[in-house]
């Protein structure tokens, strides 16, 4: 991932805004991809309301609107906790971490990678978060935000689908 034609690199986490929060930028598939880049990938600009480590699943900080405030300390997504609401899962932070307060890309849709929680994740299971921005499975017709694409144990990370919703 380099500079795009939205004129900022997708790697970067600044403490100065770069572009509009919620901004998504669509990473199109190529021909000369590997089976963890394959196909599309989105990945949306957002604040963080504490420090997001990288891999951590992202969830909108309750009582924030969007995706955080520019100038407002303790607004924007934080990790993930276990039993939140699908809905505000937003992504997973596959490029960097993001220290409390800067601003930076996370993936919401495509190949990405997680880390397991507690009960491990199965091969083409429905994800859902855990603590410490892990994720793992979800039980029966529950929704998910993405689907992992192999069999891990707690704390080790694997490629997943994902797809958050992160409204």
């Amino acid at each position: 991932m380099s500079q795009s034609a939205m004129g900022i690199d997708l790697t970067l986490v600044s403490t100065d805004q770069q572009c509009p929060l919620g901004f998504i930028y669509v990473d199109p598939a190529s021909a000369n991809q590997n089976v963890a880049s394959q196909g599309r990938k989105e990945y949306i600009y957002v604040k963080a309301a504490s420090n997001i480590d990288l891999l951590d699943v992202c969830q909108r900080l309750a009582g924030t609107p969007n995706y955080g405030i520019p100038g407002a300390a303790g607004t924007g997504v934080e990790s993930a906790a276990n039993g939140v609401f699908i809905k505000r899962i937003v992504g997973v932070a596959t490029i960097a971490a993001i220290p409390a307060g800067s601003y930076g890309f996370i993936q919401r849709r495509g190949i990405g990678t997680v880390v397991a929680g507690a009960a491990g994740l199965t091969a083409d299971t429905g994800m859902i978060p855990d603590t410490g921005g892990t994720a793992i499975d979800t039980s029966g017709s529950q929704r998910s935000f993405g689907i992992a694409l192999n069999t891990v144990a707690a704390g080790n990370p694997t490629l997943a689908f994902l797809a958050c919703e992160g409204s």
